[in-house]
Parts: C-alpha cells; sequence; structure tokens
C-alpha cells in the first residue's frame, strides 16, 4: 500500500520520504525500488528517542504532511508541536481488531505469550469477558481509538461501515468529518491475459492469526483428491510456515507447495482461483489483487470490506464464517465448473477497475488539497 501512494505522489510531483524501522533489503521485495526514499529511524518504535527523531525530521526536511501508515507510530501525539503540518492516521485493518485477535486465541496461547505476571493473572478474566462482552476485556481500547482519532486532522478507513462504528461507538452516533473513507487501490495488470491454470492461490503473512492458513489446509484435504490436475500454490512466509509444512505433511498432503516470499503477480496471472481464510481483515487487498489479474476470490465472511469488493457468485465467492465443509464444497464446484470460472473471471477483472489506482488516488488529492 505504501509502496503503491508513493508511486502515485511521485508521479503527482510529490516529493515523498519513507520512514522506516530498518533499510535491510527484502529480495524482490516491491518496497526495494523506492529504496533511494528510505531513511531508518532511530531507537524502538515510540521511543522518546525514536519520536525526538521524528520530529527532526519532520522540520529537517520540511515536512507538510504526514501518513502515518498503519498507525504504528505515536508521532501523531506530538502534532501540536508542528502547527502547520498535516498529520493523518490510517487504519489498515477492522476498527477493534485487537479484541478479535483475542478472543480468537485459546486461553493457554494467551497465557504462554503473557510475559507480565500481573497480566497473566488477570487474563483468565479478561477471557471470560471477551465472551460475554468483548469491548470489557479491552477497558482502554476506545480511548485508545479516540486519541488516534481526535490528536490528528484526519483518520483515514477502509470502508464505509467502520466509518460508522468508530462514530457509533466512541462519539454516539454523531458524524465526525475527519474520518475519511479511502479504499486500499489497485494497479490493474496490463499483462495480457493467458489461458489459467489448475491453480488455487494463498498470498500472505503465515502466521496463526488472523491469517489461519491451517483453515485452508484442512479445506484442501476434503477435495485434493476430488480434484485431478489442481495445485494448491502458497506464497509467504512467517512464523508458522514450519507448523503447517508439519500440518500438510501429516495430513498427506502432495499438491501443496510452500514457496516462500515471492512477488505474486505472475503466481496470480496463473492461478484460477485465491483463497483466503483469515478470521478477520480490515481490507483484503490480496482479493483486488486477485481480481486484478482475473484471479476469483473465494473468501469466509470476515470482514465488513468484502462485500463492496465482492458480488457473490459474480465475481467471487463468500462462505459464512467458519464453515470448513461448506467452504470445501464451494471451492470444488468452482474448480469444476470451467465455464463458470470463465465468465467469473472476466468479471473478478471489471470489478477490480472500481479501485484503480488513478481513482483511490484522486480521493487522496481531494483530501490533501
Amino acid at each position: 500500500m505504501t509502496c503503491l501512494l508513493t508511486d502515485f505522489f511521485l508521479g503527482k510531483g510529490f516529493n515523498v520520504h519513507l520512514l522506516v524501522s530498518s533499510t535491510e533489503k527484502r529480495c524482490g521485495s516491491i518496497l526495494d525500488r523506492h529504496a533511494d526514499l528510505m531513511t531508518a529511524m532511530e531507537g524502538v518504535s515510540n521511543s522518546k528517542e525514536n519520536l525526538s527523531f521524528i520530529d527532526r525530521f519532520i522540520r529537517e526536511k520540511d515536512i507538510a504532511c504526514v501518513l502515518n501508515q498503519g498507525v504504528f507510530s505515536e508521532a501523531y501525539l506530538h502534532a501540536d508541536c508542528h502547527k502547520d503540518v498535516i498529520f493523518i492516521n490510517v487504519l489498515h485493518s477492522c476498527p477493534f481488531w485487537e479484541i478479535k485477535q483475542f478472543r480468537n486465541k485459546s486461553l493457554q496461547e494467551s497465557l504462554s505469550a503473557e510475559k507480565n505476571k500481573l497480566r497473566k493473572l488477570k487474563l483468565p478474566l479478561r477471557y471470560v469477558l471477551s465472551r460475554i462482552k468483548p469491548e470489557l476485556s479491552h477497558p482502554f481500547l476506545s480511548s485508545f481509538y479516540k486519541r488516534q482519532i481526535d490528536a490528528t486532522k484526519y483518520y483515514v478507513v477502509l470502508n464505509q461501515s467502520y466509518k460508522t462504528l468508530l462514530e457509533k461507538r466512541l462519539y454516539h452516533g454523531v458524524i465526525q468529518e475527519k474520518i475519511k473513507v479511502i479504499p486500499d487501490p489497485v494497479v490493474l495488470s496490463d499483462e495480457k491475459a493467458k489461458p489459467k491454470e489448475k491453480i488455487v492461490l494463498y498470498v500472505g503473512r503465515l502466521n496463526q492469526e488472523p491469517k489461519r492458513v491451517d483453515r485452508l489446509l484442512r479445506i484442501w484435504a476434503q477435495i485434493e483428491g476430488k480434484a485431478l490436475g489442481w495445485r494448491l500454490q502458497i506464497i509467504g512466509d512467517g512464523p508458522h510456515r514450519p507448523v503447517l509444512e508439519r500440518m500438510s505433511a501429516k495430513l498427506h498432503l502432495s499438491k501443496v507447495s510452500f514457496l516462500g516470499w515471492q512477488n505474486p503477480d505472475s503466481f496470480y496471472n496463473s492461478a484460477s482461483i485465491v483463497c483466503l481464510t483469515s478470521t478477520y481483515e480490515g481490507f483484503g487487498m490480496v482479493l483486488t489483487e486477485a481480481q486484478s489479474h482475473s484471479a476469483i476470490p473465494v473468501v469466509f465472511d470476515c470482514s465488513e470490506a468484502f462485500s463492496s469488493i465482492i458480488d457473490q457468485d459474480v465475481n467471487g465467492i463468500i462462505v459464512k464464517s467458519f464453515d470448513e465443509g461448506d467452504f470445501a464444497k464451494k471451492l470444488l464446484s468452482l474448480m469444476k465448473d470451467e465455464k463458470h470460472r470463465q465468465t467469473m473471471s472476466r468479471q473478478a477483472r471489471e470489478k477490480a477497475s472500481a479501485f484503480n489506482i488513478e481513482k483511490i488516488g484522486k480521493l487522496w488529492l481531494d483530501l490533501l488539497k
């Protein structure tokens, strides 16, 4: 997302600087071509050293606008020190994703991960509360979000439903003009279309939550023997990869390939279908990327944003969460119906045009004006 915006802003004559945690290159990364725009920040995130560095950088480079991608930095809390600078916080997930992630971990997982003794003692109670009244499991989360919004000029979310939720929960339903809706953009592939192969694709991080690729492996286990000639390719890397590879071996899956981190474009071009089995997603940029390459997305109904990306059974399929049996049934049906796949493939490409970088970029330009 940062790379796409950087390309767009540079094309419109803006000067762009990228503050990053590390300038270490990742082989083939889309950001590598912007290495000369990157500056590594000092200190760990939100430390006094780090925030002081950001303050100096803003002054020395005469920065006019700060886009805080993912709201990873608390630089916006220093907005009062930079009266002439526009600070924009961007939430690239769904609001209150923290509660969803907490609810979908087992109590044992949470206890094992928590190192603070006092917080560990409170975990069982929070775990119960998350099932009875979820917001009580994170009592300070609402004030955290409100601070992120109130301290900046604008707060950007990916979907209208997210704006409505924040206004309802934080402002008693009063419309907040500073909360803006700008979806993630996509660059439509100009590569000449080629015949699709019998490939189902996953693209993304390999972590347990929220991606839950283990669900996809169990789904594939239900249909591998019934889908002759089809393969499942998994593009991405992360801490859960060894667990998933062992799981694949235990399920005796012979048509599954773990290909690590790759530029996904050529894989999108070959794949007929792209699957996402996450617990939650902010937008699911993988889906519009897939559609732009005429690949058909099949997903669990885990995000309010999906209904703006997928028209059911027209340019993709949304399956009730988290019914793995129904997902397997619908996926297999699509794999066996070549004529329907070809129609959906063309319509997927058409749908992606709604999120073309030029259209979404105009929303950013209008906001900056």
